[in-house]
Formats: C-alpha cells, sequence, structure tokens
C-alpha cells in the first residue's frame, strides 16, 4: 500500500484558550504536502536529502515558528511506504 507523503511540522502545541474553530482552519499550517513524483526513482538517501532541503528552507522562511502553533521543534517524515522518519 502506498501512502501519499508529507511532513508534519511538530511544535510541542499546548493548547492555551484558542478556539477549536481557528485550530481547525490553520491545521494545514502545520503538514507539508510532498508532490509523490519528485521521490520516484531516488534512493531513500536523495529523498531525506530532499526532505531535509525541504525542512531547512521552510524553518528559515517562517524563522523558526509557526503563527498560532509556535516554536518548530522538529518535523515529521511520513514516507510512502507508512513508515515516518524525525527531521531536525
Amino acid at each position: 500500500m502506498s501512502h501519499t507523503p508529507y511532513v508534519f511540522i511538530d511544535t510541542h502545541f499546548k493548547r492555551n484558550g484558542e478556539s477549536i474553530i481557528e485550530l481547525s482552519t490553520r491545521g494545514n499550517l502545520r503538514i507539508i504536502e510532498i508532490d509523490k513524483e519528485i521521490l520516484v526513482f531516488k534512493s531513500k538517501s536523495e529523498v531525506f536529502t530532499l526532505i531535509s532541503n525541504i525542512a531547512k528552507k521552510h524553518s528559515i522562511q517562517h524563522q523558526g515558528k509557526l503563527a498560532l502553533w509556535g516554536e518548530i521543534h522538529s518535523y515529521i517524515y511520513y514516507h510512502t511506504d507508512g513508515c515516518r522518519y524525525t527531521v531536525r
């Protein structure tokens, strides 16, 4: 079974009075979708390098923080084979 690859942005978020509606509408800020096509015919090493570069670029663009969610602690990559890997 092939899963859709994505990166979850872990912020160690703890709810502090934010509305459920606001959290649900901004939940997509914690996900980076990965196009399967860019992974085709790449070794796992090449995939991890690509994902690491995506995470680094994202962290720089957002200055290590996500609006509402807080400081970025790590990126968790969910691979097409169903396994997950932490990217720091």
